[in-house]
């Protein structure tokens, strides 16, 4: 079994819908990393906010970009990691794990 048959079992998922959803291995790889960041400043921003549960609106909104931007540029690798579109891939990285956690996503 190839290496991405692999990935696909233990993902419960066709090769049809690999080939589908991603280019190559690089696509899969750069949404996995992609997810990581945005999973990382995440965290960062709900634990900023925690401590800011009785201030005000513009206290928290200053607290939670302050926390994402440090979590996001602690790593200068972070920058070279493409947000919009993956290299070969028709489709922007997605968060694979964010539906539906209270990150305003619809």
């Amino acid at each position: 079994m190839t290496p991405v048959g692999r990935i696909c079992r233990m993902a419960g998922l066709s090769t049809r819908q690999y080939d589908e959803e991603f280019a190559d291995r690089e696509a899969l790889l750069l949404i996995a990393v992609y997810d990581g960041i945005h999973h990382q400043a995440l965290r960062a921003v709900r634990t900023s906010l925690a401590g800011q549960r009785h201030a005000g609106l513009g206290a928290r909104i200053a607290a939670a970009l302050r926390a994402y931007v440090y979590s996001t540029a602690a790593d200068l690798r972070v920058g070279r990691v493409p947000t919009s579109r993956s290299s070969g891939s028709a489709r922007p990285p997605r968060c694979t794990g964010c539906a539906g956690a209270g990150n305003g996503s619809r």
